[in-house]
């Protein structure tokens, strides 16, 4: 999309006190989590037009997000083996996110599962 190198451009270009990257991670997240809100809890008379702006403001959060803290890394770190080093630790804690989070989707999709069997069985009249 057009957002990835302008957004780009302008977190190489951005000087404030708070340095080039950190305001956009500032702007971009609540921007982010706005737009997955309006997707995911859409009110009754949600369009086709109401969700194609919300997946690009969703896409353009990520982006205010995703881009310059990755380029963040990279200035953290002086030469290559520190980068590795960085990047490998981001992305061995992403997987642990990522899987702690499958985790959690599982045990509450067990524990609703369980309360719906048994509001079955209490609703059930019982044979006999």
């Amino acid at each position: 999309m057009v957002t990835d190198p302008l957004i780009g451009a302008a977190s190489d270009r951005l000087s404030l006190p708070l340095g080039r990257r950190k305001p956009w991670l500032v702007l971009g997240a609540p921007l982010f989590m706005l737009s997955v809100w309006m997707i995911f809890v859409p009110g009754e008379s949600a369009s086709a037009g109401y969700l194609a702006f919300w997946s690009a403001v969703l896409y353009l959060g990520f982006t205010m997000v995703d881009l310059p803290h990755k380029a963040w890394g990279a200035e953290l770190a002086t030469d290559y083996d520190e980068r590795s080093r960085l990047v490998n630790l981001l992305v061995v804690v992403l997987l642990l996110v990522l899987v702690l989070l499958l985790v959690l989707v599982l045990v509450l999709v067990v524990m609703l599962t369980l309360l719906v069997l048994e509001v079955v069985l209490l609703l059930t009249p019982a044979a006999g």
